[in-house]
């Protein structure tokens, strides 16, 4: 079997990366400076990708619990409610306005 290269995996970018921002930020200050809305702005993807990620982790591991007839009332119950909360935040997120109720 073929090893793959070193430069393929990705700890390998995530420490380059920090070693170039380490080397930036250090010696030149001013361009990390005008790199700082990137940054603010991959910031703010991955806290916008966070909260779909645990909505869908948490739903598929009660859609999992389905088979327990037990837990199925309260899991179509708890899914029912998710999906209207995830409605409204699609609304608020779309046009700023706040739904009444």
């Amino acid at each position: 079997m073929k090893r793959k290269s070193f430069y393929s995996h990705l700890y390998f970018w995530v420490l380059a990366g920090m070693v170039l921002g380490i080397f930036v930020g250090n010696f030149f200050p001013q361009v990390g400076i005008k790199l700082k809305p990137l940054g603010d702005g991959f910031i703010r993807l991955i806290r916008m990708v966070i909260a779909p990620i645990i909505f869908t982790t948490v739903v598929v591991g009660v859609a999992a619990l389905e088979h327990a007839p037990s837990v199925s009332a309260a899991a179509r119950a708890g899914m029912a409610t998710a999906a209207k909360v995830t409605r409204e935040r699609r609304v608020v997120v779309c046009t700023g306005v706040e739904p009444l109720g």
